[in-house]
């Protein structure tokens, strides 16, 4: 909620064979199709203002967590803080996330959205 901003859990569910591998969870205010195709998958986030500040923010303020290791069963998570401030007019966007998994970057998750709302 814009009025009562709060925090969503995004987990990552890669499995046991991408235990112990980095993930790095980003973001997309404007949608999931076409996506960002990579050699063996595509980030199913379009490139946005948004998307380039997950990149440059890592385990900043707004997505706490996101650049981290998987435990022992391919897990992870991250937690998206909605900042206090946003505009009211912002009521009806839908925010979307994913995790990709590096070295190699072989992997993408399917996008979990939020939409935020009054």
């Amino acid at each position: 909620s814009i009025s009562a901003p709060g925090t969503q859990t995004l987990s990552l569910h890669a499995g046991p064979g991408n235990a112990n591998r980095i993930y790095w969870v980003l973001g997309s205010l404007s949608g999931t199709s076409p996506g960002i195709p990579l050699v063996n998958a595509v980030i199913p986030l379009n490139y946005d203002w948004y998307f380039q500040y997950s990149l440059d923010a890592p385990n900043g303020p707004i997505l706490i967590g996101s650049l981290a290791l998987t435990d022992g069963q391919g897990h992870g998570q991250t937690l998206f803080a909605l900042p206090a401030g946003i505009p009211p007019e912002a009521a009806g966007f839908v925010i979307h996330h994913a995790a990709v998994l590096l070295c190699p970057l072989d992997f993408a998750s399917n996008a979990a959205s939020c939409t935020l709302v009054p």
